[in-house]
């Protein structure tokens, strides 16, 4: 399989769909401190998770790279980073059948991306 490409195709930037905290917010009563110190926890691991997500896979590492996949496919759920999810979801789900594609790798990279943008705020 194809490496992750180093620079991706600029898209349009995050928007507030890309992240849904109602139900964290929920969860956590409205703690607004809670809130952001969680989004910024998520904000750095995540970013480490998909950085070696790519890395796994360049090096032709699926397995490994599909566990990490499902854990922040997880917490993206769990904090509402719904872009982020869809795109882990999909690429896990290619992983699981056997083989993955550039497309689905670069459409989970890019919702890294937006979902970074999204979270700069915390």
């Amino acid at each position: 399989m194809a490496a992750p490409h180093d620079n991706p195709t600029p898209t349009p930037a995050a928007t507030a769909a890309d992240l849904q905290l109602a139900t964290l917010r929920e969860l956590l009563n409205g703690d607004e401190a809670a809130v952001r110190d969680i989004l910024r926890v998520f904000r750095d691991d995540t970013q480490e998770m998909a950085d070696k997500v790519a890395a796994l896979l360049g090096a032709g590492e699926a397995e490994a790279a599909r566990l990490i996949l499902h854990r922040l496919k997880g917490s993206s759920s769990n904090v509402g980073a719904v872009t982020l999810h869809a795109a882990a979801q999909a690429l896990e789900a290619e992983l699981k059948g056997g083989a993955w594609s550039e497309a689905a790798l670069s459409a989970f990279l890019e919702a890294q991306r937006r979902t970074q943008l999204a979270l700069s705020g915390y």
